[in-house]
């Protein structure tokens, strides 16, 4: 069996794409699943799920728009952790903590 091919997947829209993904992703929970029990597994079979699943999701990626794309990427959710500052009330508590903390052994 040929590994799945690009044009396929691109003839997919909207509600066929998200529910083929999540069925992609349930064969390979019931593949990993199968080979945990000790079941007879055909090895090729793992690298033609997650070349679907990568192609699947590769093309819902690029049917969003750029905004969207900006808003979910890694990096940008890194920087945005990055720049948020620790609220007040976990400064507070820090500083409380040392100073109550001193003397341990008295």
């Amino acid at each position: 069996m040929a590994l799945p091919k690009m044009e396929e997947v691109r003839q997919l829209e909207g509600e066929a794409l998200e529910a083929e993904i999540l069925k992609v992703k349930r064969e390979l929970f019931n593949l990993r699943l199968r080979q945990a029990t000790r079941q007879p597994v055909k090895p090729h079979e793992f690298t033609h799920l997650k070349h679907r699943l990568a192609q699947l999701l590769t093309l819902e990626r690029e049917r969003q728009s750029p905004a969207e794309v900006k808003a979910t990427s890694r990096r940008a959710r890194r920087r945005q952790r990055a720049r948020r500052s620790p609220s007040p009330a976990v400064v507070e508590t820090e500083s409380q903590t040392r100073t109550e903390g001193g003397d341990h052994g008295s």
